[in-house]
């Protein structure tokens, strides 16, 4: 996979900022409402020697001794916050930059954050947003959907939902037209390099720029 170059900004309390820009946006924020599951850390695990001796040897033991299987797919965590606390972390730090907060809380395949906080006093007019698992092939993308129509928001979960647990490149492309024909609302394709079911980089490298090839055309008004 070709180099590409970070770059890293940092920004501290006493940075002048609102005098160029007058609002901060955050637009990755995960609450209680993610499940994170460990189907990948053994890979992760495995590229560490004492670590995935242990690994192999406890497992081992749990098959060996109690006829157990250990299936990390079956186990999650999930973030400590609930939306109101990241809600409130997120618009304070952009605060103490001078700025006016803009908060889109993104919880995979989950839009309860925004449902939530549309009820509270201070936040009622949060974005409905949810950072959708597109499987494609053999490789997954994750999308953020932000600010989705408070009066269609639930249908439009159950579609993505139904998608993420069959996928269909015909339905993908009907999915994603139709949430292009949405006003007001901002589609992101997040850390579009990252390999999440390990098929190598050049694999995923491949699938990425396939994606992008079928999906960009219907991204355009």
């Amino acid at each position: 996979m070709a180099r590409c170059p970070t770059q890293i900004h940092s920004f501290l309390s006493e940075t002048p900022l609102s005098s160029k820009s007058k609002t901060g946006i955050s637009l990755h924020s995960h609450t209680m409402h993610s499940k994170e599951y460990l189907g990948r850390l053994p890979t992760y695990i495995a590229k560490f020697p004492i670590g995935s001796y242990i690994l192999e040897r406890e497992i081992g033991r749990l098959h060996l001794y109690e006829g157990r299987i250990f299936d990390f797919n079956k186990f999650y965590w999930t973030p400590p916050l609930s939306p109101r606390e990241a809600f409130a972390l997120e618009s304070n730090q952009i605060e103490k930059l001078g700025l006016a907060p803009l908060v889109s809380l993104l919880d995979h395949d989950n839009i309860e954050a925004g449902l939530h906080l549309r009820v509270l006093a201070g936040a009622a007019r949060a974005p409905i947003s949810v950072g959708w698992t597109v499987p494609y092939e053999e490789t997954e993308f994750h999308i953020g959907v932000h600010n989705l129509p408070a009066s269609r928001a639930n249908r439009w979960m159950r579609e993505l939902a139904e998608y993420t647990a069959k996928p269909n490149l015909h339905r993908l492309q009907e999915l994603l037209a139709g949430l292009n024909d949405e006003r007001n609302l901002l589609i992101v394709l997040n850390h579009p390099y990252w390999d999440a079911k390990s098929i190598g980089p050049q694999e995923h490298r491949h699938l990425l720029l396939s994606f992008l090839r079928q999906s960009l055309p219907l991204l355009r008004n």
